[in-house]
């Protein structure tokens, strides 16, 4: 997934990740966590302005 969102959103955008350890594990659907990701990525993308052409 890392390696999606980071072709998707270009080289001239960092990706962080701050993850606490310890929390419970949570039951999702995939794919539908997948695209969630992947859509709040692209939104991000284009409301910063210096990249929003992309």
């Amino acid at each position: 997934m890392g390696a999606l969102v980071n072709q998707t959103l270009g080289a001239e955008i960092t990706v962080e990740t701050d993850l606490f350890e310890g929390l419970p594990h949570a039951l999702a659907d995939m794919n539908q966590l997948e695209l969630a990701i992947l859509n709040l990525s692209i939104n991000a993308r284009h409301a910063m302005p210096a990249v929003a052409g992309h």
